[in-house]
């Protein structure tokens, strides 16, 4: 969390979207090749501390 909150807005959704294909590929919900992102533009805002118009 501390370092999502110390990158600017443009930085957080690209670093934090990785990290999440990883660990939904440790539950298999995820393969190599993408996954489905089980986020609502809300939820990911929240998760992002950024507006959901900013995730938009």
């Amino acid at each position: 969390m501390s370092n999502i909150g110390r990158r600017d807005a443009p930085k957080r959704t690209p670093h934090f979207l990785p990290g999440l294909g990883a660990r939904l590929m440790l539950d298999g919900l995820g393969t190599r090749e993408g996954y489905g992102c089980p986020l609502s533009q809300y939820l990911l805002s929240d998760a992002l501390g950024l507006s959901a118009v900013h995730v938009n």
